[in-house]
């Protein structure tokens, strides 16, 4: 399988857009770099995206540290960006054998595992905050779903030698990089949560989706024959994939390398067909969601009308406001049964529409969810305030005592202004 040069790797850490300050608790920043230099390497073979990927592993190691913190209390020992920086090259050194390349997913990930995993098996409460934290990061950073996956392939492949985790990972990352360029495009056609959720399971089946809206949407070849990506997607990757889910099927490590590899090129041949010029000018906005700069760039697209694109979706906050729609619409496509439900109580809040009118909601932050709320007892002086906050909603230090009445429902049903459309006349304005 491909691996990056060095000097792309390595400089990656020195070049991190940011880096979170260290909290009282413990020092985050050392593993947090580190993971995010896990992620860029075993992510990008042709160091396209390293710094993207950088950026994407950093935020998600930083918050779900922080959570297992609030949670369990662990002060996890890290080392500073500095010596981990040291670290890497030493951990290089030991796993590799003179005059080779490194094998960038064994040395870096191994490292990585003896410095954030939690000592313990984690309480309920714990799990129940990672994955609110993983939530809270794949809402920022759409694309960290498909990065993630793709580095537990690779470390799976190359470092476990658990095939069969290597191939259901690679599998989980193709059809994930799928259904995010659907519901990119989805998004830029101004489809709401509710409509891209139909849309996107119209075909059950991912091969009849790729065939039957991909494809279509796309453009470009799209034939078994010609195309070797797109036919080692569908009989290396999803097959291995289908015999592992369905029979136990053990497969052989050079196998999974194959299948590790498979999953590379079809990304670059997604985004060959998301970044040509007719379906990049039609989609600009899906071209900077699934893809950066750099990938555009690397195929000759990082064109006027792209630029231009990039400044608006820059004002917008283009990752956050999709990463709020598509978090919404996948959890309209669960099983009502299978949906969020918060286990404590959220916060009261005061709604105050465009028009003036004005009504309770309980709202619970970790989640995004609210709901109607019926106060209790005097309100009047929480009211003062009302008419001067016009489409906005309002808490207390100290809020009112209140029952709920109502189902939760996606906050942007009964809060009004949370971006998650291109257009902001587009965002809800709740009706209560």
């Amino acid at each position: 399988m491909p691996t990056p040069s060095w000097g792309i790797g390595f400089v990656a850490p020195h070049e991190a857009p940011h880096e979170p300050e260290p909290t009282d608790e413990t020092e985050l920043l050392g593993a947090a770099t580190l993971a995010h230099f896990i992620i860029a390497v075993s992510a990008s073979p042709d160091g396209a995206e390293t710094s993207e990927a950088f950026e994407e592993g950093l935020d998600l190691v930083h918050t779900t540290h922080q959570a297992l913190h609030a949670t369990e209390g662990l002060s996890l020992v890290l080392p500073t960006a500095e010596s981990t920086r040291m670290g890497i090259a030493v951990a290089l050194e030991i796993v590799t054998p003179e005059g080779t390349q490194p094998e960038w997913p064994i040395g870096a990930y191994m490292l990585s595992e003896q410095l954030t995993e939690a000592p313990r098996e984690l309480s309920t409460d714990a799990l129940e905050a990672l994955a609110a934290a993983e939530l809270e990061v794949a809402i920022r950073r759409p694309k960290m779903l498909v990065f993630d996956l793709r580095r537990a392939a690779v470390a799976a492949s190359r470092r476990t030698g658990d095939s069969r985790t290597a191939v259901v990972m690679a599998a989980a990352a193709c059809e994930t990089m799928i259904d995010l360029t659907l519901a990119a495009i989805a998004w830029e056609e101004g489809l709401t949560p509710e409509q891209g959720a139909e849309e996107l399971d119209r075909y059950r089946a991912v091969t009849e989706r790729v065939a039957n809206q991909l494809a279509r949407k796309l453009g470009g070849s799209w034939d078994v024959k010609k195309d070797l990506a797109y036919r080692d997607w569908r009989n290396l990757v999803a097959s291995s994939r289908n015999r592992v889910i369905h029979g136990g099927d053990i497969p052989r490590p050079h196998l999974a390398h194959d299948v590790c590899d498979a999953m590379f090129a079809f990304f670059g041949f997604l985004l060959d067909r998301l970044c040509a010029p007719r379906t990049r000018n039609r989609y600009p906005m899906a071209c900077l969601i699934v893809g950066s700069r750099s990938v555009l760039e690397a195929r000759g697209g990082w064109s006027k009308k792209m630029r231009a694109a990039a400044t608006e979706a820059d004002e917008l906050d283009l990752q956050g406001v999709f990463g709020r729609w598509h978090s919404a619409m996948a959890e309209l496509r669960l099983p009502p049964d299978q949906r969020r439900t918060p286990r404590e109580p959220g916060r009261v809040m005061l709604v105050v529409t465009q028009s003036g009118r004005t009504y309770w909601v309980e709202h619970h932050q970790r989640y995004r969810l609210a709901r109607a709320a019926e106060v209790t007892g005097d309100v009047s002086r929480h009211l003062e305030s009302a008419s001067e906050h016009p489409g906005s909603f309002i808490t207390f230090d100290e809020p009112p005592t209140y029952t709920a009445n109502g189902p939760w429902l996606p906050e942007y049903r009964l809060l009004p202004g949370i971006a998650l459309m291109r257009d902001p006349r587009d965002w809800y304005e709740p009706s209560g």
